[in-house]
This record gives structure tokens, sequence and C-alpha cells, in this order.
């Protein structure tokens, strides 16, 4: 358990365990719902020794069931001198029949119908011994009181009722051993130093908190807690109703502080992570556009220098341009040319094709007389001392046509033609 004992607390704690270890010792705690009256109650039975239970309600759970959990906790009491306090609060009071047997168990000890004759008969076959050691006869009777009487000694009953409303008045009236045979203690508000104890004592534990700061906190929830006490009364004077501010609601609050201050914690370290995440792109982001900025220099030098080796490209182009134009132009001057000089030749070609035509039987005809040549014309034809031009031309033009390696003698004389037939190769 998470306790601060501050001075009420122990107060409590003293009373209670003052209770508990008297004789039939049974306690009523009365105070609203979260004032510690079961935590006070449970730490007092641990230092009395003392077990506690208590019962766990489920769907279902009846007067049958409660009977079964008291007669368990009678026979460890009662048999096995175990110490048990049965811490029982309100809100367990499913039944309003539970609190008879309650009743009758703070009253007398004795709850009619709990135990069968078998079980009976058992607690009394167990309590012989111990009757006899007592000193008392191990009657039926004597047996049975002896377990009723340790039974009441040894299972200490605390409830823990809240006294909003009327029920605890009703009950009060209706099972007067809930008031007559118990030693009642109240629990009222915490005062200041309480609130300012528990509140001091949870916010220990929160790091990043100057104590100053703490302090003030402490005062300040301490201050906002019994400004609401005020603020209720003033509001059950007015409207006649009940805001009830319990110190459970106290520890509310400083629990909501402390998810409230997580949270934002959570919420503030996600902000400057993300911050601290922003900044280290950003700074990722400058030294890239640094380099960036490196190269597009560099970049830019090399651009200036390929635009001039462009322009002086460019320029070298457009001479050689210039010059592949002339050329154009001239090769076009010259085809021009080559076209009027292919209509030419083109137009000599028809006009020597023309005259071959007309020829062409000349031609024939002087092959067939050159075919009728032998050598008796040729000594006729030498004989000539003085023979006619035409002879003379002819006798030339085949010393040009018979000339070796087609040179054209410079002699062509008709004596040098003469010579020329005296070798025979006019005929071959």
């Amino acid at each position: 358990m998470n306790l601060v004992l501050f001075e009420d607390a122990m107060a409590h704690i003293c009373r209670i365990n003052r209770i508990l270890e008297s004789p039939r010792g049974n306690a009523l705690l009365v105070g609203v719902g979260g004032s510690g009256k079961q935590s006070l109650s449970r730490l007092s039975a641990y230092i009395s020794g003392l077990e506690v239970f208590q019962i766990t309600l489920r769907k279902g759970y009846g007067i049958s069931d409660l009977k079964l959990d008291l007669a368990s906790q009678c026979l460890r009491a009662g048999v096995k001198n175990v110490g048990t306090m049965f811490l029982m609060t309100d809100a367990q009071v499913s039944e309003e029949t539970f609190l008879i047997l309650i009743n009758d168990l703070l009253a007398s000890g004795d709850v009619p119908g709990l135990f069968s004759d078998d079980e009976v008969e058992g607690v009394i076959s167990a309590l012989r011994n111990e009757v006899k050691q007592a000193g008392l006869p191990d009657s039926r009777q004597n047996c049975w009181n002896f377990f009723v009487e340790r039974v009441r000694r040894q299972l200490k009953v605390v409830l823990c009722f809240s006294p909003v409303g009327s029920t605890l008045r009703v009950r009060a009236r209706k099972f007067p051993a809930i008031v007559n045979c118990t030693a009642i203690d109240w629990f009222y508000e915490w005062p200041e130093e309480a609130l300012l104890s528990v509140s001091s004592y949870f916010l220990q534990s929160i790091e990043g908190i100057t104590p100053e700061i703490k302090s003030s906190i402490s005062q300040f929830m301490s201050f906002v807690h019994t400004t609401v006490n005020k603020a209720s009364q003033s509001y059950l004077a007015i409207e006649r109703r009940c805001n009830y501010t319990t110190p459970k609601t106290f520890l509310e609050q400083i629990k909501l502080y402390q998810q409230l201050l997580n949270r934002k914690r959570s919420e503030l370290h996600a902000s400057m992570e993300r911050l601290r995440n922003g900044l280290e792109k950003l700074q990722s982001t400058a030294s890239q556009v640094d380099d960036l900025k490196e190269r597009l220099a560099i970049q830019e030098v090399e651009l200036k220098q390929k635009d001039e080796d462009a322009d002086q490209l460019i320029k070298v182009v457009a001479v050689e341009t210039d010059k592949v134009t002339h050329e154009k132009a001239i090769a076009d001057a010259e085809e021009l040319k080559v076209q009027d000089f292919t209509e030419v030749v083109s137009e000599k070609q028809r006009s020597c094709e023309a005259d071959l035509a007309e020829a062409e039987p000349a031609l024939i005809a002087a092959q067939e007389a050159l075919n009728t040549l032998n050598k008796n014309n040729l000594t006729e034809l030498k004989s000539f001392g003085a023979p006619p031009a035409a002879v003379v031309n002819v006798a030339a033009a085949v010393m040009i046509l018979l000339a070796p390696k087609g040179k054209v003698p410079k002699d062509r004389s008709w004596k040098a033609s003469k010579i020329g037939m005296g070798k025979g190769r006019c005929l071959s």
C-alpha cells in the first residue's frame, strides 16, 4: 500500500489498533468514501498480526454464500485459533439481509443456522482436549461455549460505512449491534496539514521540478481542495444539494495532475524531437545547397567555356557554310555548264550518228574494197612516182593507223609510205 502517514492517519491507526487489541474488539469506521478507512484498517490488522478477510462480490452472491464465508472464518478463528479481521464495506452489502448475520455475530458471536449438525459435532470434537486443558468439563455445551468465546475473541469485525444519506441511520435502527457492539471511529475531512503531506509525498516522485515549485504545487492543490469544500457547503446551504469532495477526490486530483504533466511532457518532447529533426534536415539541406552551389559555380564556368567554344564553332561553321554555299553555287554553275555541254555533246552525238548513218554504206563499201586488196595491188601502188594527192593522204593515214604504240610518225611522205608498204603490214 502506498500510504502517507500524516498525524490524523496515525491517530486513526492507533484507535483502530487499540480496538483490535481489546477483547471482543469490533470497529465501525464512519467516513465518506475514499477517506482511507480500508487502507488504515489493513495496516492496523498487519500491526496486530491479524489476517484480513473480505468477501468478493460476484454475480449471484447471496446470503447463503455469506454464510459459507462466515462459517469458514469462524472455524479458522474458533478451531484453529487464527486471529482474523473480517472487513466489510457498505458497498459489499448487496442485500440488507447480510446485516442480520453481522448483527448476530456482533451481538453474541453465534449465528443461528450457520453450521450444520455435522459441522457442530466436528467443532465439539476438535475442541474437547482444549476444553479439558482449560479445566472445564468437556460437555457439549461447554465445548460450544468455548468455541463461541474464542470466535468473539479472535474474529474482529470491522465495518466501513459512509454517513452520506440516511442508510447508516436506518441500519443502526434495524441492526442495533452495529452501533452497540462496536467502537465507532469517525473519519472527518483531511486537515490542511494532511493535504500538504499527501500532495508533497506524491509529488516527490516527479522528476524535472524544483522543490520550490513542488511546494507551490502542493499548496495550490490543498487550496483548491479546501476551496471546493467551502463552495460545497455554500452550495448545500443555498441549493440544498450535496457535493462530496472526499480524500479520494484529492488523490484523483494529484493523479490527474501527474497524468496531465506526463502527457504534456510527452507532447513537448515530441515537439522538441520534431523540431530537432527539422533543424537537422534544414542543416542537411543547407549543406546540400552549399555543395550544389559549388557544383553550380563549377558548371557555370564550364558552361561559359562551352558557350564560348560553341560560339567559336558557330563562327567556324558559318565560315564553312559560306564556303560550302559558295562552292555549291560554283557547282551549280558548273552543273549548268555541264548540262549545256551535255546538250551540245548530245547534239554532236546525234549529228555524228546521223553522219555515221550516212557514211556507213561508204564504210561498208570501203571495207569490201579493202578486202579485195593484195600484194599485187601494193606493188602497183609503189610503182607510182608521183601519185595523186588523195593517194598520198590515204597512205599517210594508213601510216598513222599502223604506227607502233600509237605514236604518230613525223615522216608521212609518199617515200615513207612506200617503205611501210614494203614491210607488208598493210594487209595483215
